[in-house]
């Protein structure tokens, strides 16, 4: 097996659908080997700009990470929706090709320091400079991705790689990562009976929702609470949505856009 086809068995091995880019030369051996993968549909982009927005609105609606990849060229105009996607707490994984390794730092065409490029706007930048170390590295991205606050990841992958053995791989996926959130995060018993205790002893709450209501998809409890003690419900931009805004207790966005 060859390392662009243990990417793509990994990808299948995540339950990934849809992957937004455009191919290049120094991708041209992964692309090769989709054609074996139907079940991944590549959606073509006008420019790489337009993959990485792709995959961010996609990642919204399916609360799975958005795929997104394009060739070393296009590194750089991928930086504006990943940096989005960052701020805005979006899991995404960005998967770039690059010149070969042996190229590096002698001026090639196209070659430029991926990893300096995404470190302030990813959660990490991984370089794969092994086959070898393709599953552990796609692993640890879904992993990240999902994970605490939720993230860009950025994969580099160069192009002499992409065409190299891998013996026989550990192709295992973790499939809680393979939607986000990961791990949903529980207080303690006590904490939250104290809570509930401040609440009914409250004059006048009030429930502000922030973006955490849809990545637990936690609309139907939200509403049962606001319902359950009469309390207003308001959100920030980004959760627009957690109460339906026709509801009599929602009061819309709150803050300095509301």
């Amino acid at each position: 097996m060859n390392a662009s086809k243990a990417i793509l068995e990994m990808l299948k091995g995540y339950d990934v659908s849809h992957v937004f880019g455009l191919p290049g030369e120094t991708t041209l051996n992964l692309y090769k080997e989709w054609h074996d993968y139907p079940e991944i549909r590549h959606v073509l982009a006008r420019d790489e700009r337009s993959s990485v927005f792709m995959a961010d609105g996609y990642a919204k609606l399916s609360y799975k990470p958005g795929i997104c990849e394009g060739p070393s060229v296009g590194a750089t105009h991928m930086l504006p929706g990943i940096a989005e996607a960052y701020k805005a707490s979006i899991p995404m994984i960005a998967l770039t090709s690059d010149i070969p390794l042996h190229l590096e730092k002698r001026n090639m065409l196209t070659g430029i320091d991926q990893t300096a490029l995404f470190q302030g706007v990813t959660k990490e930048t991984i370089t794969i400079t092994d086959p070898s170390e393709i599953p552990h590295t796609i692993r640890r991205a879904f992993r990240l991705a999902t994970t605490g606050r939720p993230g860009p990841v950025h994969i580099r992958l160069p192009m002499d790689i992409l065409g190299e053995e891998i013996g026989d791989p550990d192709l295992h996926v973790q499939t809680d990562f393979a939607k986000y959130p990961g791990h949903r995060p529980t207080a303690q018993e006590d904490k939250i009976r104290e809570a509930v205790k401040l609440l009914g002893q409250a004059e006048r709450p009030v429930i502000v929702c922030g973006q955490g209501v849809l990545w637990s998809q936690a609309w139907d409890e939200v509403q049962t609470l606001a319902e359950l003690y009469d309390i207003p419900v308001g959100t920030t931009i980004s959760a627009k949505g957690s109460i339906p805004e026709i509801h009599p207790l929602s009061i819309g966005v709150t803050g300095a856009r509301g």
